[in-house]
């Protein structure tokens, strides 16, 4: 097994691994010449044999993540795949290890993705960060939002960075919320009104926006479905005005579709929540990949000071025993207050979960009564928004 960067010429190799695995259907000439055409930079790692047949293959995304309201270097992982005929025999494993490492001197300091299986990505030291709630519930519930507002429908060529505000707005409410660029608030307010049935509008305030709101029009068992893909708002007046923008579509759209995060309570938002039906998913994990520096950007108030030992199998230079205090920590070797393996630590520092519920953990111990740590750790509203 040969492991190393990935180079240019190495795209169409990994799009065709892709389409093995992923099950996913490509022109192999077309692909060619729009890779030949372009200069897209490639970030990732792979396995390859001794004759040069790629074996595994994963991609890098360079991204900058919001923690504790300032952004920081996050390694989305995406495109992980291995060859059917080479499975089970390490190579993710070892591609991981060498671009974890990479992208650690890099400079980043966490790594997130979503994974296929949870239980696989938690031997690499990733652990689950983001539950996403799902509610359900009939159009016409929305009506007390009702009211006069300015709304434009934008149409694929229309220019997206007047909604740039309302996204950074909304992307500093939330832990692990990618930092907005073009690219990605094209991707957040793509519409296809005509051909897909997919729109985005523009919701207004005196003329500034202060909502944004995507969503696609579905028909199941006989029924018009709204399904909300993205939305962003700068205040929750604005939020205020997306449910009731929503409502307008009561007359053919039977039942709506949103996600939200847990900060917005939604069924306790509706007159008669029996009728509001929510379901969970569990889309994303995090591992931090600079645990020293992960503590330092830690901004949580005056929480004290205390000692914690952070165990990591997969990258043992991560791993150590730090004193902390706001925006300081340094190697020490007093005795810890607390012990936790890196999956535990990357749950709780990003807001997942406080300390009180972190201890009904296998891989937590709480060593002593120091009151810093509790205060140090606790919940925050997450949110991602940015598929990689």
């Amino acid at each position: 097994m040969i492991l190393r960067e990935l180079k240019q010429e190495d795209r169409l190799a990994l799009r065709k691994l892709w389409s093995i695995c992923y099950q996913s259907i490509i022109n192999v000439e077309e692909v060619r010449e729009k890779l030949e055409a372009s200069a897209d930079e490639i970030i990732g790692n792979g396995a390859f044999t001794e004759d040069g047949e790629p074996m595994s293959g994963m991609l890098s995304n360079r991204l900058m993540m919001n923690f504790d309201g300032a952004f920081v270097p996050l390694s989305g992982i995406g495109g992980v795949a291995t060859h059917p005929v080479y499975r089970y025999g390490g190579s993710v494993r070892a591609v991981l290890g060498q671009l974890l490492a990479r992208e650690r001197a890099h400079g980043c300091i966490f790594s997130g993705l979503y994974p296929f299986n949870h239980a696989f990505y938690r031997k690499f030291g990733y652990e689950l960060a983001v539950s996403e709630k799902t509610y359900t519930l009939p159009v016409r519930l929305l009506k007390p939002y009702a009211g006069q507002m300015q709304a434009r429908l934008l149409q694929p060529e229309d220019d997206r960075s007047f909604l740039k505000p309302v996204f950074d707005a909304f992307i500093s409410r939330y832990n692990l919320a990618v930092a907005c660029d073009e690219k990605k608030l094209a991707a957040w307010t793509r519409s296809e009104p005509y051909a897909r049935n997919e729109y985005t509008y523009a919701l207004y305030n005196a003329d500034a926006p202060v909502a944004c709101l995507h969503f696609e029009k579905l028909v199941r068992n006989g029924e018009g479905v709204l399904s909300v893909k993205n939305f962003a708002f700068t205040t929750e007046e604005g939020f205020r005005m997306l449910l009731g923008f929503l409502y307008r579509f009561d007359a053919e759209m039977h039942t709506l579709e949103i996600k939200a995060s847990d900060d917005i309570p939604l069924a306790a938002l509706i007159d008669t929540p029996y009728e509001v039906q929510c379901s969970v998913g569990n889309p994303y994990m995090l591992r931090a990949l600079n645990t020293e520096e992960v503590l330092k950007a830690m901004r949580r108030g005056d929480f004290g000071r205390f000692v914690i030992e952070v165990a990591d199998d997969f990258l043992p230079d991560n791993a150590g025993r730090w004193l902390v205090e706001p925006g300081k920590a340094e190697p020490t070797q007093l005795s810890p207050d607390l012990r936790m393996s890196v999956q535990a630590f990357s749950q709780l520092v990003c807001g997942y979960t406080d300390l009180a519920s972190a201890r009904f953990r296998r891989d937590v111990e709480i060593l002593t009564e120091n009151p810093a740590p509790a205060r140090a750790f606790a919940k925050k509203p997450l949110y991602v928004g940015y598929y990689y």
